[in-house]
């Protein structure tokens, strides 16, 4: 099951000080560690995301199964177990215009 991916809290303790230990008094010491926690998992989606768009491209796996398949809908089955692989050619058969999926914010 998908989890939705959150940025971590400014005021998380863990930037409150340094990996020693000693307390970070100054303020732009703990907005750069925030900011490069941040970054740390920008990072890791990105990877994620450029990984399913080689697969896709090589031919080991749909877009449908690498971008659809968690996706929930209200009733709270995935896009992917309400129209199985073809969700797609599907929508484009009716006519659908494409799904604009929003980041829920943290």
């Amino acid at each position: 099951m998908a989890k939705s991916i959150s940025l971590p809290d400014v005021t998380d303790p863990r930037f409150g000080r340094s990996p020693g230990g000693r307390k970070r008094y100054n303020q732009v010491e703990r907005r750069r560690e925030w900011e490069q926690a941040c970054r740390a998992k920008w990072r890791a989606l990105l990877l994620i995301v450029k990984a399913k768009l080689e697969a896709v491209a090589q031919g080991i796996s749909t877009v449908e199964r690498e971008f659809l398949a968690d996706v929930v809908t209200i009733n709270g089955q995935t896009v992917q177990q309400l129209y199985g692989g073809d969700v797609l050619r599907l929508a484009e058969a009716e006519g659908a215009k494409p799904l604009l999926l929003a980041a829920k914010e943290a």
